[in-house]
């Protein structure tokens, strides 16, 4: 007759079994908390990217703006223009000057908008000619 394996043998590969199972599980947990992760990391250079292109349109539009100062077209008009605020078109014409400087304290000469407009050249009307005060650097 055969013996069943009772006692100290049976427990101990029992035993080992089921550890063997917590550590298939936890290898299983391990790996979904990596690709978690790696998600959240993906994601995150996702959203530097995208920011930095933010940061660059954004100045593409100061930029824009302060072209439209060099060409002598007033706040008022720049603001009816693209829609926005005379308030914002002021903010942008500020941010092109310091793009401006910028680009010339490290030399780029890539794209250098000047935007010493005079307050005469900025208020001309475009009905009538006549002169409007824009207070821009208020």
């Amino acid at each position: 007759m055969a013996r069943k394996n009772v006692g100290p043998v049976t427990a101990r590969n029992r035993a080992r079994e089921a550890v063997a199972a917590l550590a298939a599980e936890r290898a299983e947990r391990d790996a979904r908390i990596a690709q978690h992760a790696e998600a959240w990391f993906k994601a995150g250079d996702t959203i530097d990217s995208i920011q930095q292109q933010l940061e660059e349109a954004r100045e593409q539009q100061a930029r824009a703006v302060g072209a439209l100062a060099d060409e002598a077209v007033s706040v008022d008009e720049t603001s009816r223009m693209l829609g926005i605020e005379a308030s914002e078109v002021r903010a942008l014409r500020k941010q092109n000057k310091q793009l401006v400087q910028a680009d010339a304290n490290t030399g780029d000469e890539t794209v250098s908008t000047e935007t010493d407009t005079s307050v005469e050249s900025e208020g001309v009307a475009s009905s009538g000619g006549e002169a409007q005060t824009t207070p821009e650097d208020s």
